[in-house]
């Protein structure tokens, strides 16, 4: 844990009292040869709790810090997040309030997290500091695992989203768009296009079924159809992702 800034750790430590001076010292000789970092070397040691270090290093950094079990991520807030930023930056969205996003940041310490998604996201963005391995958690539960396919998130899905088309216009379409299963189904769909080199995505709902093909090198190839069902919701995601809503 935060194996980049054993010298910050260290300073944190030593500026909030938490541990004996001389016992610090060792401390940071004797890490360096396990390999093991600062952070993780007190933790490990029982010389300091994991809620009480990352509650200092958000103190030390002028951010908020929330329990695990504080934490709930709701999908809309989810969705202003893309996978691929939400994996790069090891980052998932927390609360929005206005125009302020709060991110909890696997990293807290990594300020182009900061200047680059205020930037990119159109959004000021506020680090929150959390567990780094609640993070990567959540990035999973979030947005699934990298090697999930698109198979295993259909036959989650199950019978949702089985409402008719007369049914489901009277809701809101941006919720149902926002909801966890249809970001990570279109996110796969997206990432499986940029991974075959398509040119274009067709998206093709029709009456009895909901198609979606790959252009290629000219041609075009159908993925396995979706259920039908699905279509709304898809379709509605990807009116959100253009901004045609």
């Amino acid at each position: 844990m935060f194996e980049d800034h054993n010298s910050t750790i260290y300073d944190i430590i030593k500026a909030a009292d938490l541990l004996d001076a001389n016992v610090l010292i060792e401390l940071d000789n004797s890490h360096r040869k396990t390999g093991k970092s600062l952070a993780n070397a007190v933790i490990d040691a029982d010389l300091i709790e994991r809620s009480k270090l990352l509650s200092s290093i958000a103190n030390y950094l002028g951010y908020q810090f929330v329990e695990n079990n504080d934490i709930s991520i709701d999908d809309s807030v989810a969705s202003l997040v893309s996978v691929d930023v939400a994996r790069m930056y090891a980052v998932v969205p927390y609360e929005l309030e206005g125009t302020s996003l709060k991110l909890l940041a696997k990293d807290p310490f990594n300020q182009s997290i900061v200047d680059d998604l205020t930037f990119s996201l159109n959004k000021d963005i506020t680090i929150v500091v959390c567990d780094p391995r609640t993070v990567d958690a959540l990035i999973i539960d979030t947005y699934g695992e990298e090697n999930t396919s698109i198979d295993e998130i259909l036959g989650g899905l199950g019978d949702k989203f089985s409402e008719t088309v007369e049914e489901i216009s009277e809701k809101n379409l941006a919720d149902v768009a926002n909801q966890t299963p249809i970001i990570r189904f279109v996110n796969l769909v997206l990432q499986q296009a940029i991974k075959d080199k398509a040119s274009d995505v067709h998206f093709e709902p029709f009456e009895d079924q909901f198609r979606i093909r790959y252009r290629i090198d000219g041609a075009l190839y159908e993925m396995a159809p979706p259920p039908k069902n699905l279509a709304i919701p898809v379709i509605s995601r990807i009116k959100v992702l253009s901004n045609m809503n």
